[in-house]
């Protein structure tokens, strides 16, 4: 008998042709296309490929392979190439190094970013670039904690004149030479609003004295600035900056710089700007621990400050402006050169 004749053409004759197509479309993305093949399609498709060879792999149970590939407009020589081949080394490298970027992401209560993490990478003996470590927690699906933006404000008329020491000038070669401090709010379900004041060292970044309570008053401040000279071993003719809040602008306030021999400086009126770091310190506060915490009242909002204070930021967490080392450790270093 003669071959099955369909359209003038043979069917044999006409399925090599349709599997000729259809690896023309798996490479180039086009029909009979080799020419427009390019890299960015190229990854694409590569990922397609693979989806349909588990795809097919997971029904060839139940299902001819030939029948399936037809379905999926895939090339049987294409699917069983895809199906043994072994993965290269470069796949092999990035596997890894997802454990290690999960490992460290986790480990920072998923705080860090791409920058941090690639140090932290780098400290466990992995020298890789900051981009390939983001196109791999891109690939991952994680991101650092994303900061609400500060939006800006009208300025206030202020009639009292009050120096500003600093000048936005936010270098200190040692520490307890210079220290910001700042009043935050922190919401409880059953306590409504507390607060918290921190006194921040500009040569280490560390968290020097802090004090948290349920009234913004005067005392609140004063008390953070005692802990902290307390803490610090009581250091002699230290600047000490702030807002100009009507706790730092209070005579309890002024009276005990004067005790303690500091120097007051003041940020202009509204302008978050000549506090930068300690503006900073704030914000990293709030979307590394508030806003990923549910206080239901002061005592355990306390507990999980504390926690984050003295148990995260000051010994663990590592800063960029301070070579990646936490604020103690490098505070040691400092005091020791």
């Amino acid at each position: 008998m003669g071959k099955e004749i369909y359209g003038g053409e043979s069917v044999r004759h006409r399925n090599d042709d349709d599997e000729r197509d259809q690896r023309n479309e798996e490479t180039t993305g086009r029909v009979g296309g080799g020419k427009y093949h390019t890299k960015k399609n190229g990854n694409y498709l590569h990922e397609r490929v693979n989806e349909k060879v588990k795809i097919i792999s997971k029904l060839s149970v139940n299902h001819g392979v030939k029948i399936l590939c037809r379905v999926l407009k895939l090339s049987r020589s294409t699917y069983y190439d895809n199906l043994n081949r072994k993965p290269s080394k470069r796949t092999v490298e990035n596997e890894e190094l997802k454990q290690e970027i999960v490992s460290v992401y986790e480990k920072s209560k998923r705080r860090y970013g791409c920058i941090k993490i690639r140090h932290e990478l780098k400290t466990r003996g992995y020298h890789v670039s900051q981009n390939r470590v983001l196109r791999l927690m891109k690939q991952i699906g994680i991101q650092s904690i994303i900061c609400k933006r500060y939006r800006k404000h009208s300025r206030t008329t202020d009639t009292a004149e009050r120096i500003n020491l600093l000048k936005r000038q936010f270098y200190a070669d040692k520490p307890n030479q210079i220290w910001l401090s700042d009043i935050t709010y922190i919401r409880t379900h059953r306590d409504g609003w507390t607060y918290l004041a921190c006194v921040l060292d500009m040569c280490t970044r560390k968290i020097v004295g802090y004090s948290y309570g349920r009234k913004m008053a005067a005392q609140l401040v004063t008390d953070s600035v005692t802990k902290a000279f307390r803490n610090q071993n009581y250091p002699n003719s230290v600047i000490i900056h702030s807002d100009q809040g009507s706790q730092y602008i209070s005579e309890s306030y002024l009276n005990l710089s004067r005790k303690l021999r500091f120097r007051v400086s003041y940020s202009s009126k509204g302008c978050p700007f000549d506090n930068a770091p300690m503006e900073a310190f704030n914000a990293i506060l709030k979307k590394e621990e508030v806003y990923l915490s549910v206080y239901h009242d002061f005592d355990s909002a306390k507990l999980k400050l504390f926690a984050y204070i003295e148990g995260f930021y000051n010994r663990n967490r590592i800063h960029g402006s301070i070579d990646f080392m936490s604020p103690i450790a490098f505070e040691q270093i400092a005091l020791n050169s």
